[in-house]
């Protein structure tokens, strides 16, 4: 086995609960969208430097803290928060471009150029934890078919079900519940945990007593059978180790420092219940004592299936004589490399230190869980050679090569203080005030200093990379409250080094409090220096917030030549045509975005002078011939002559003002959105004539327009349209025999009808609930035809005002259309409101799930939980079934299945998921798979 390591990671947002006392790999630090914001992760790499420190002699091994020096377990909180945070933080770091680019160089010194190179961790899913329980997950894992895991099931067997195999198994459950049971002996012992000692040791006694020796010295041979009239009814059986089991388990269960051991006391209570009528008294003779071992194995055989943990828990101690479940920090995968056939199985685990022995009990850890997946993979007989390739991750002083003692040579790099040397001279140089100081901290007293702070880090950056003559791929500084007077000389500085070392991104956003419209004076903005736009290097330029571009720029030689990219967001124009005139001078632009932009005039006169901003009316694109895609805001005129463009995105700043476009040559147009367009007066010719200009849309997106009563829609090219708040609008046909995804949403609802349409057509409607008209909703969906359309109906319910609903309305008996989904984006606060607002919209339709979505809403815990019991008929409503000869439809409805999309426990209760809710705003949901 060769085990080659690497750096270090930091941050990860990893999401997993596991049945543990704590999750040591479940805490997520931070969770930033943006990997590639490297300032967010060397801000944080001074919390991981001190967090190595305080756990230089603490490692986490099978969801328990233990101190290496003593070799006990530590219960402190607070050093299981600070383990969290650890792990937390170098999970991402591992992700982040440095590390992964260092490691790729890790693979190629140790696995020789003749293979090809993989990426190893560089998914998230690949840097989750993995705790390895039973033999199905390792089948998943290495993806072995169902034949071969009947191979793999029938091999183990035979071995791991041993009459001294699961007596074995049992006394190491026993020790390791007596060990920690000893260290509690400290903090005072009460009733339950003296007879927790007591049936512990009587247990192992039993276990000892009973046992028949198979040494060759041992003359239990010599036994004879008991005389025919001796009564065996009193002889033990296995049923009194599973009662003793029994108790453990009851003395034990609310005892959350000893939940580990109660846990694998109750796996190991499946194999006892098998064989609880099987003897295991060694006075009845020495055959019948082994005819009664081989009774276990053979019932343990047939019995234990293959995703058995306690068939997973024997086969441990048969291969490992332990039986703590395999916990490894990275799961890592399998990776094929090369045209031989030949797959590497990756792993990591995150240490605390460097030191000799943290590094050993790392390697031990990492081969104990290697050799079972190569056991398995063998065992099933797997097609290619699997070679294990284990990765340690530490922050440590030196880079080191130790060779320790194993059977396949391992070798282990343990690289450390390198990071700092890889960090300070990667090419992507990102700054984020965020990350020194907080706005709502700043005050007139303090700016200066935290300001000098990240001028004096910038500088230090940039200076390293120059004296080592290094480009500056990506500069990017996001920052608050600047003030050109103390910043503008070092930004300009700062651009300067980026631009002339060949720089290829500069994004620079400098954001000031509250809005410009007569608050500011352009001498408050940043003024864009001249030698941004003579760059010949630059790819990508985004300029947003607090920025002003002067006269000059009208007559300055633009060298833009390379540019791609431009983004310019709330930029300050001293006038209106240096706009058209950058771009034009962009050649190879092929995406651009111009949002909110403004003038600032002459100031008018008056003390103080109040100076007159107005947005830029117009863009004129002219021989762009690369452009591909465009993002549009705040105009009211936009000529683009841009034969290639392809995506459109065009937004009116203001309602019920004019507003003029021409694309007369984008005829190659596949993906239009226009919104709030109300002066535009849409009805079928302007959509015959949208569709003849622009013959391969693909993708039409309208929202908040003025429409005819009656829309007919018809394209052979269209395969995605979303129709909002189009007034007036009452009926539509759609004519689109590729459209893929159809989405409405309004106030109005008109009826829509698909004349020819694909099979594998979406439909998703989004709307509000309104109580004053109960069967608007209903209604909706009845008018959508055919109605074999409603099989892929997805409703969406929005955040909406819910009042007093009538009583006596809600009552209905026939069943509504039956959708796919229906998914809550809000739900009531108040426990009155439950009822009604269930009952609208389960008179509104059958679904065939219900999902609460935590993206825009934080749904409450008790309004699901009623919805689950009245559900499962565990709850009495407040509807009319009673006092009425006919009964409500839904009454029939029945959850088969609770899903959610948070990582939890595959055989966790619908509280446990209740407890794993999200707290706040995530892309996470809950649901109930139902049926009639």
């Amino acid at each position: 086995m060769e085990l080659s390591s690497g750096i270090r990671k930091l941050l990860s947002g990893v999401k997993t609960n596991k049945s543990t006392p704590f999750n040591l790999n479940s805490m997520p630090y931070h969770c930033y969208q943006d990997v590639s914001n490297l300032q967010c992760y060397q801000s944080d790499f001074s919390k991981l430097e001190e967090l190595t420190r305080v756990l230089a002699n603490v490692d986490a091994i099978n969801g328990k803290l233990v101190d290496t020096i003593s070799n006990s377990t530590i219960f402190d909180e607070q050093i299981k928060h600070d383990m969290c945070t650890f792990k937390s933080l170098v999970r991402a770091f591992i992700g982040s471009p440095p590390v992964q680019h260092k490691m790729k160089q890790v693979l190629v010194s140790t696995m020789g150029t003749q293979n090809e190179p993989f990426s190893p961790f560089s998914q998230a899913r690949e840097r989750e934890p993995i705790v390895i329980d039973n033999l199905a997950k390792v089948s998943n894992f290495l993806d072995v078919s169902t034949q071969q895991r009947k191979v793999v099931r029938l091999k183990v067997c035979p071995q791991a079900t041993q009459h001294r195999i699961l007596t074995g198994t049992l006394k190491e459950v026993l020790n390791n519940f007596k060990v920690d049971l000893d260290a509690l002996d400290s903090q005072g012992l009460d009733k339950d945990t003296i007879m927790g000692q007591q049936i512990v040791l009587t247990c192992l006694k039993f276990l000892t007593e009973a046992a028949v020796s198979n040494e060759p010295e041992s003359t239990s041979w010599m036994r004879l059978s008991p005389s025919k009239n001796v009564n065996t009814s009193g002889s033990r059986k296995w049923e009194d180790v599973l009662e003793m089991f029994n108790d453990l388990i009851e003395y034990f269960r609310a005892e959350t420092r000893l939940k580990l051991h109660v846990a694998k006391a109750e796996v190991m209570k499946e194999g006892l219940l098998q064989i609880k009528d099987i003897l295991i008294d060694n006075s009845i003779g020495y055959k019948e004592a082994r005819h009664q071992e081989r009774l276990v194995q053979k019932k343990l055989s047939k019995t234990l299936g293959h995703s058995s943990r306690c068939l997973f828990t024997l086969l441990l101690y048969y291969l490992f004589g332990r039986v703590s479940d395999i916990e490894v920090d990275m799961a890592g995968g399998v990776y094929k490399s090369g045209s031989d056939n030949k797959n590497w199985l990756c792993m990591g685990r995150i240490l605390t230190s460097d030191s000799e022995k943290m590094i050993e009990r790392g390697v031990k850890q990492l081969d104990k869980a290697l050799s079972l997946f190569k056991f398995v993979w063998e065992t099933a007989e797997m097609k290619g050679h699997l070679d294990l390739q284990g990765h340690l991750w530490c922050v440590g002083e030196h880079n080191r090569l130790l060779r320790l003692p194993d059977r396949d040579s391992a070798r282990t790099s343990v690289l450390s203080k390198a990071w700092r040397e890889t960090w300070s001279t990667f090419p992507i140089l990102s700054i984020c005030s965020d990350q020194h100081f907080k706005s709502q901290d700043v005050t007139v007293d303090n700016y200066h200093s935290k300001i000098d702070k990240v001028v004096d880090y910038v500088g230090r950056r940039l200076l390293r990379l120059r004296d080592l003559g290094l480009a500056i791929k990506e500069f990017k500084l996001i920052m608050d409250y600047v003030d050109h007077k103390c910043m503008a000389h070092h930004v300009d500085l700062w651009m300067k080094m980026a631009i002339e070392s060949g720089g290829e991104v500069l994004h620079l956003q400098l954001r000031l409090p509250g809005r410009y419209v007569g608050r500011h004076s352009p001498d408050r903005f940043y003024e864009l220096p001249l030698s941004v736009i003579e760059s010949k290097s630059l790819t990508k330029l985004v300029l947003m917030d607090g920025i002003r571009v002067g006269q000059a720029f009208l007559t300055h030689s633009i060298k833009l030549y390379s540019v791609r990219i431009l983004k310019l967001c709330n930029i300050f124009f001293g006038h209106e045509g240096i706009i058209d005139h950058l771009i034009s001078h962009c050649p190879l632009i092929e995406d651009l975005t111009v949002i909110d932009c403004a003038v600032y005039n002459p100031p008018i006169g008056g003390i103080p002078q109040v100076y007159e901003f107005s947005l830029v009316e117009s863009l004129f694109l002219h021989g762009l011939h690369k452009l591909k895609k465009v993002y549009v805001q705040g105009m009211r005129e936009v000529y683009i002559d841009a034969p290639n463009l392809e995506s459109l995105h065009c937004c009116l700043q203001y309602l019920n003002t004019y507003f003029k476009l021409n694309l007369d040559s984008c005829t190659n147009l596949r993906w239009l959105c226009l919104w709030n367009l109300k002066n535009i007066a849409i009805g079928d010719k302007w959509f015959l004539e949208l569709f003849s200009k622009f013959p391969f849309l693909e993708s039409l997106e309208l929202d908040n327009f003025s429409m005819s009563q009656r829309i007919n829609i018809s394209s052979a090219q269209l395969k995605v349209l979303k129709l909002s708040y189009c007034s007036n609008l009452e009926e539509l046909n759609i004519d689109a025999r590729n459209l893929l995804s159809f989405a409405y949403e309004g106030n109005n609802q008109p009826g829509i009808s698909f004349q020819k349409c694909s099979n594998q057509l979406e439909v998703n409607s989004f709307s509000d609930v309104d109580f004053r008209d109960l069967c608007s909703l209903r209604k909706f969906v009845q008018n959508i035809k055919p109605q074999k359309i409603w099989a892929s109906v997805s409703l969406f319910i929005c955040l909406s005002i819910l009042s007093e609903p009538e009583q006596g309305a809600f009552q209905v008996s026939s069943i509504p259309p039956t959708i796919k989904r229906l998914e809550l984006q809000f739900s009531p606060d108040y426990e009155a409101l439950y009822f009604p607002f269930m009952n609208y919209l389960l008179s509104s339709c059958c679904p065939n799930s219900i999902s609460f979505s935590f993206c825009s809403y934080v749904h409450s815990k008790a309004f699901i939980e009623f919805l689950y019991e009245t559900l499962m008929g565990r709850k009495e409503g407040k509807c009319h079934c009673s006092s009425s000869n006919t009964k409500c439809w839904w009454h029939a409805l029945k959850i088969v299945k609770v899903i959610c999309t948070f990582k939890i426990d595959e055989n966790a209760d619908f509280k446990t998921m209740l407890d794993a809710l999200p707290t706040c705003l995530a892309d996470e949901k809950i649901g109930f798979i139902l049926e009639l």
